[in-house]
């Protein structure tokens, strides 16, 4: 062992090795007991620095062991991956979150999926890069979405007229409330 780790703690070596894109050391970490990894890996600071190598390890290891090992729940790896997910929208890479949205299995028709659908709308990604990830978003339904009018109204804000009119394709009332959002 490196004299530099013998101190060095849990939440550091995690950091190191996302920051390293170090693959094996991370496997080890995540073989470890710790309170520790709890907020680390739900803070997701971790995620401005992380390769789509390492977030397709944590995608693919984070089993109930490891998620046990660090006080987390047993089955709450779609937990971990919408953490993943909703920073790497808010730190803009572009990358992670479609590695996320591809392998992650986030159902997005749920009471969340209009934060995500935000999420992007607010992203300094292009527009036709946040219409694609929308449409994703949306192809499995939206009935079960909450704060889809938020959503709308961001979209308005922001002057993202062809997230508009995705949402007037999709039936989102764009006339309610006297008109407010025209």
């Amino acid at each position: 062992m490196k004299l530099s780790r013998m101190f060095q703690s849990k939440a550091d070596a995690f950091r190191e090795a996302v920051r390293n894109d170090d693959l094996p050391r991370m496997e080890r970490l995540m073989q470890k007991k710790g309170y520790e990894f709890f907020f680390e890996i739900l803070s997701g600071e971790y995620v401005a620095d992380i390769t789509p190598r390492m977030a397709t390890l944590l995608i693919d290891k984070l089993d109930d062991a490891a998620l046990k090992r660090w006080q987390m729940k047993a089955g709450s790896q779609q937990t971990v991956i919408d953490s993943m997910l909703g920073q790497s929208l808010y730190r803009n890479r572009l990358d992670i979150a479609e590695l996320l949205m591809e392998k992650g299995g986030t159902d997005f028709n749920q009471k969340s999926g209009g934060w995500f659908l935000s999420r992007v709308i607010g992203s300094n990604f292009d527009d036709a890069v946040k219409l694609r990830m929308m449409k994703q978003m949306l192809a499995r339904g939206y009935d079960k979405m909450q704060e889809t009018d938020l959503s709308l109204q961001f979209a308005v804000d922001k002057k993202f007229a062809g997230a508009v009119d995705l949402f007037a394709a999709i039936g989102l009332d764009l006339h309610k409330n006297n008109e407010q959002l025209l």
